[in-house]
């Protein structure tokens, strides 16, 4: 977004327009005053101080803006009364003009955050049915063993017995701190998207605001959020090839940790469904994904140095007339 220049010096708030530095200056209100309601300097530039929402003269006399002409020599008597009573319509139709953009921005940007959301919270979610689900048959499975231990009473029976009870609580517990752990891992990733995706800035602004920190990138973003998926990537029998660079050389970059997070996860979520089969060169298959970075010299402005980030997976390449609708 483009940087708002301050205004000079010599350029005031005031009710009436005035002659400044080579100037014709007029104020533009949300509602023109009339002369009952004309309030003097002194007691403006008060309210002004103040801010009090709760001030009727200060709300109606408030000024958008102003609007500067110049040279002074070139504008007549009548030149002036003409421009006192039109700017203010020009100006407040232009600050309608504005607000009207900046709704549709917030729109636009709104409907983006929506679909932002079903995304990385509202699919990953249903991935909490899949584990309670999990978790559910395996509470069941302990509940048989213990029916089936309080029946083994008496002398007769057989050692093997107990040993196959015990192996099976060992499994079953097992499972049960697997599900555990990956409970947990996922409700705090979805709660770090959940923090960055429903910050009050966000609507506030109308876009996307960063809440940038100090971290290494794969071992505070990159790393958990592989951990998180390393489930179905075994599942979908997807390696993981890590780089040397990364390891070699690492160092710290100010990034918006839970918003980097969900991209990586998109990414990773992505090669779960997507990433294809190749024949290596010993002629064995393979699916696998890898990450990397890469110092760009000269970027993003002559004598600076960059960071890319790449993520990439086996399969086909995208279709290019896909890329851009993606």
């Amino acid at each position: 977004m483009p940087q708002k220049k301050a205004a000079p010096e010599h350029v005031t708030l005031s009710i009436e327009p005035y002659l400044c530095d080579n100037s014709y200056i007029a104020p533009i209100y949300s509602k023109i005053p009339t002369r009952g309601a004309e309030i003097s300097r002194e007691t403006e530039q008060e309210e002004h101080e103040n801010r009090c929402p709760s001030n009727k003269a200060y709300n109606r006399n408030r000024i958008l803006g102003v609007f500067s002409v110049f040279p002074l020599e070139k504008l007549s008597a009548d030149d002036r009364f003409f421009l006192s009573k039109y700017i203010n319509r020009i100006g407040y139709n232009l600050h309608n003009r504005l607000i009207a953009l900046q709704n549709i921005d917030h729109l636009k940007f709104i409907n983006t955050l929506v679909m932002d959301i079903e995304h990385n919270v509202i699919v990953p979610n249903m991935y909490f049915r899949h584990l309670f689900n999990k978790l559910r048959k395996k509470i069941t499975e302990l509940e048989d063993l213990r029916d089936e231990i309080r029946k083994t009473t008496g002398s007769e029976l057989a050692s093997y017995q107990c040993e196959s009870c015990l192996s099976r609580c060992d499994r079953l517990g097992d499972d049960l701190l697997f599900y555990h752990s990956e409970i947990v891992k996922h409700h705090s990733n979805i709660s770090l998207f959940l923090e960055s995706l429903f910050r009050r800035e966000h609507f506030e602004s109308g876009h996307l605001v960063l809440h940038p920190k100090r971290c290494f990138v794969e071992k505070e973003i990159i790393l958990p959020q592989l951990e998180n998926y390393a489930s179905r990537l075994r599942s979908a029998n997807i390696t993981v090839d890590r780089p040397n660079n990364m390891l070699d050389e690492e160092f710290q970059l100010i990034v918006d940790i839970g918003l980097l997070a969900q991209v990586y996860a998109n990414l990773f979520s992505n090669a779960t469904k997507y990433t294809g089969e190749v024949i290596t060169r010993e002629g064995t298959k393979r699916k696998a994904i890898a990450y990397g970075r890469e110092v760009i010299n000269d970027f993003p402005e002559c004598g600076e140095q960059g960071v890319k980030f790449n993520v990439f997976s086996t399969g086909p390449h995208l279709d290019p007339e896909e890329a851009p609708l993606i």
